[in-house]
């Protein structure tokens, strides 16, 4: 059996993962969890640990990489980045490498892919004493679009040089990558920027922040008002995921924040299309596909500037969508993406080497 733990403060998510099954546990961090766990992993006898980090900063250019005691100190560089989420990772991976020394511990990290951006994609114009410090564009989201990557380049139909991947969930977000290498993403510092998302603000004028730190708010609040209560949620003044805007409703102002993220999603879309230079292929990556066939059919139509042509109705073939004919200059795809079974290969792939 392996183990993969994802930080969700004040949560931590846990998955017990084996070839064929996984099961999920979610409990709040507390000091007392350490020892919990520990003891439940002796019992189950674990063959290997993986631990996601949401933010890798310049420290961690490779999305998956086996991880020891001495390089630690890199994820420990990258704390400041994303405290809550990347404090935590630290913490349980310091501990249980500690207590399993004999076993391969894996690191996954959602920035990696965009390590690399082009100056002109990852560089903010601010002062060079900030930029000194760490501050870019640095993504988010990478093992999905690395995924998305990969799958197109298995289908073997022909080569594509300008892809465009679109992650379809409760904070979608979309890459662009040239030849292979992620050259644009949407998401920036943090996943607060980019598009509209289920609690998130998304793109907003900096000047707003100070208006709230002039209007007597502390810093924590209005990180909460942008980050945990914006987007979706905010607009709608309750809980709201992507799945409750995308289908039609009788609701108007449901109707409204549903064509307000259809319209970001196409903006963007539109946006890397012109950074590359036009598009070979544009993959959707959906948690829930059944859902979303409407709003990439609507994105599709979106899109006749482009020599693409659409099917009127998408062709399902070895567990994939396609959404354009057979001789359209631009391919539309659509993947299930099942991030802990995707994960779970990785993990298995890397660390039966080292077992």
């Amino acid at each position: 059996m392996m183990l993969l733990f994802d930080p969700d403060p004040p949560f931590i998510c846990s998955y017990s993962l084996g070839r064929s099954t996984s099961k999920e546990h979610t409990q709040r961090f507390t000091p007392e969890w350490f020892g919990n766990e520990v003891d439940n992993m002796k019992s189950r006898k674990v063959k290997a640990i993986g631990y996601i980090l949401h933010h890798g900063g310049e420290e961690i250019t490779e999305p998956v990489k086996l991880i020891t005691q001495g390089s630690l100190s890199k994820v420990e560089n990258c704390v400041r980045f994303l405290p809550e989420r990347n404090e935590m990772t630290l913490r349980i991976a310091r501990y249980c490498m500690k207590v399993f020394p004999e076993i391969p511990h894996v690191l996954f990290c959602d920035t990696a892919l965009f390590a690399h951006l082009p100056a002109e994609a990852s560089t903010y114009a601010i002062p060079y004493k900030l930029r000194a410090e760490g501050i870019r564009r640095y993504g988010g989201d990478g093992l999905c679009h690395q995924w998305a990557s990969e799958q197109i380049n298995t289908l073997k139909m022909r080569s594509y040089k300008r892809v465009i991947s679109i992650h379809l969930c409760n904070h979608t977000n979309i890459a662009a990558f040239q030849n292979g290498k992620a050259v644009e993403t949407s998401i920036g510092f943090t996943p607060i920027e980019g598009i509209i998302s289920s609690t998130g603000c998304g793109d907003l004028d900096t000047a707003i922040v100070l208006q709230l730190v002039s209007a007597g708010m502390s810093l924590e609040e209005i990180n909460r008002s942008l980050s945990s209560e914006g987007g979706f949620t905010g607009l709608l003044g309750k809980q709201c995921s992507l799945t409750d805007i995308l289908q039609k409703s009788k609701d108007p102002n449901i109707n409204f924040v549903r064509d307000l993220f259809y319209y970001q999603v196409k903006k963007f879309i539109g946006s890397f299309i012109s950074v590359l230079g036009g598009v070979d292929a544009i993959v959707f990556v959906c948690d829930y596909i059944d859902e979303s066939i409407e709003l990439i059919e609507e994105t599709c139509r979106s899109l006749d500037l482009l020599p693409l042509k659409r099917r009127e109705k998408a062709k399902v073939q070895h567990g994939h969508w396609i959404f354009s004919e057979k001789d359209s200059e631009v391919d539309v795809f659509c993947f299930k993406y099942d991030k802990l079974n995707i994960l779970t290969r990785k993990l298995i792939n890397l660390t039966t080497k080292e077992l």
